[in-house]
Order: structure tokens, then C-alpha cells, then sequence
């Protein structure tokens, strides 16, 4: 589980929008249900002081930065 986890993690950092988990499960040959699975951990592993966060939307995933951090970032 932990490799599926960190290659979806690479796959939402490197697409940088919203992808849908239906083609995450398509394109890694995994069920929908082992990709929303991986992102239940990769929300424990962004946990609310992280600078980074998982969001979910619309049947779609998306890394963001932490909104906790709005004031400092766009200094």
C-alpha cells in the first residue's frame, strides 16, 4: 500500500490540479476504493501543521497548500 500511496502522492504533485480518482485507479491498473484508501493516508500524512494538504472534491484529489498558512505565503 505504501508504494501506491507515494505514487499518487507524485502523481498529484506533479499534475498540480484536481485529478479524478477514477482515472488514478485506471491508469495504476488498482480499484477506486485502493486509491481513495491511499488518500485516507496521505491525509494523515498532511495533518493540520503540514504545509501541505489533500483536497477532495468532485470525485477528484488535489494537493494545495495549507490555507493555515495564507498570511505567510502571500507575504
Amino acid at each position: 500500500m505504501e508504494q501506491l500511496t507515494n505514487t499518487i502522492e507524485a502523481i498529484l504533485f506533479a499534475s498540480g490540479k484536481g485529478v479524478a480518482v477514477a482515472d488514478i485507479a485506471e491508469k495504476l491498473e488498482v480499484t477506486e476504493r485502493e486509491v481513495r484508501a491511499a488518500l485516507v493516508e496521505l491525509e494523515q500524512k498532511y495533518g493540520d501543521d503540514s504545509g501541505i494538504v489533500l483536497l477532495q472534491f468532485n470525485k477528484k484529489a488535489q494537493l494545495g497548500s495549507n490555507p493555515k498558512y495564507k498570511d505567510s505565503v502571500s507575504a
